[in-house]
């Protein structure tokens, strides 16, 4: 699993983001800044399906979901909600995860995207297993001059009682930062990127890796989750087809 901000989806980006995922082994994730609109992106390339909310503009917004076949796992009940948050189901036997993607924009100030991401949660005391990946915009390392639009954000993924994986595996040198940016000569790094998770026993691996011949101002934040095995994967599928 991986959360990548594309920074940009147009032209032929998605296929490259896509060839990227396929380069460095990744099975699905989540895309943020994909500035998509109208449906007019790519929706197959190198074995992924792509699925994608409509942005504000082309100029600001927008997540997507890529995924490829697997005989440990499907992906049921995909919603959108708003432009920047999509919302998925991860069926690997008899275990289940709610998945929410999300992007928020830098400048957002009414608060939006965090309406859309409670309504995209409000039956998540249906599920025993949740997964919220994508770019925050939050500093959680940093909280000193956070804007009141970054504590509300803050304070709505505690709500849900969610576990940054970052806090359970450690990183290749300790290096938090996911963005960087060279402002005249001066190196600027944060942390915007996440996977949080109601349980991290859920994964055997976290790591904060550059994209692989891929474009981007940010790192990609990994995760390698735990599924159940083909066999039984493929005997929930035989038992569910029966109704």
């Amino acid at each position: 699993m991986v959360s990548n901000n594309i920074r940009d989806g147009g032209g032929s980006r998605i296929a490259l983001a896509l060839k990227c995922m396929s380069l460095m082994t990744i099975d699905f994730g989540i895309l943020t800044e994909t500035k998509l609109i109208d449906n007019t992106y790519t929706q197959h390339a190198y074995g992924y399906d792509f699925i994608a909310t409509e942005a504000s503009s082309h100029h600001q917004g927008g997540v997507g979901l890529f995924f490829r076949n697997s005989k440990h796992y499907i992906f049921e009940g995909l919603k959108r909600y708003g432009p920047h948050i999509i919302r998925v189901i991860l069926v690997s036997g008899k275990r289940r995860w709610l998945i929410i993607g999300v992007y928020i924009p830098p400048g957002e100030k009414d608060g939006s995207t965090l309406d859309w991401l409670q309504e995209a949660t409000n039956d998540s005391h249906k599920f025993k297993d949740m997964i919220l990946l994508g770019d925050l915009n939050v500093n959680f390392y940093n909280m000193i001059r956070a804007k009141r639009r970054q504590e509300e954000t803050a304070v709505a993924i505690m709500s849900l009682g969610l576990q940054n994986l970052q806090h359970h595996f450690k990183t290749r040198k300790n290096q938090k930062w996911t963005w960087t940016q060279d402002r005249k000569g001066q190196i600027i790094r944060s942390t915007c990127d996440y996977i949080f998770s109601s349980s991290r026993r859920d994964f055997n691996d976290f790591r904060i890796v550059t994209p692989v011949y891929y474009d981007s101002d940010h790192r990609m934040v990994t995760a390698t989750m735990i599924l159940q095995p083909a066999h039984k994967h493929k005997q929930y599928m035989k038992q569910r087809s029966k109704y």
